[in-house]
């Protein structure tokens, strides 16, 4: 029993130690079926935690997609799983690696929030994300104050 309870204390603390920041969903037309969504997870643990899957609150099915260029354009190829080592932080944006959420029955309102779950190493991690039709707005950037003097 030693065995068991051990596996269950290490798989519950990695778990509370990846961190969902950043998070927000594309606004898309009213009518459209699909949406993406994009942030950061943060593996704050010393293991490396693996990305399994997705939900959305207002979706029938969420996948994670990366585009990649495939003979001369754009193509989006379904991930089952990405690896992110301790320490890291796996970068859902644009153009890149993402949260793909399909089956929408309703698209939610630019300025609203919906929450998007990620499935990592078997526990699901919520997060309310905005739902912005360019993405964050880059005067709110940390960074954004240098130089203002």
């Amino acid at each position: 029993t030693t065995l068991i309870w051990t596996t269950l204390a290490w798989a519950t603390s990695a778990s509370a130690e990846v961190r969902l920041e950043g998070f927000w969903v594309r606004a898309m037309p009213p009518g459209q079926a699909m949406t993406a969504a994009y942030g950061q997870v943060i593996n704050t643990s010393d293991a490396t935690v693996t990305l399994e899957g997705a939900s959305a609150s207002f979706a029938s099915r969420a996948e994670i997609h990366e585009s990649q260029q495939m003979y001369g354009r754009f193509q989006m190829v379904k991930r089952e799983s990405i690896a992110i080592p301790a320490g890291e932080t796996l970068s859902l944006a644009p153009g890149g690696i993402h949260v793909m959420i399909m089956g929408v029955s309703e698209m939610p309102a630019a300025g609203s929030q919906v929450s998007v779950c990620l499935q990592i190493d078997g526990t699901e991690a919520c997060v309310a994300a905005d739902v912005l039709r360019n993405g964050p707005n880059p005067t709110h950037d940390e960074h954004s104050h240098h130089g203002a003097h």
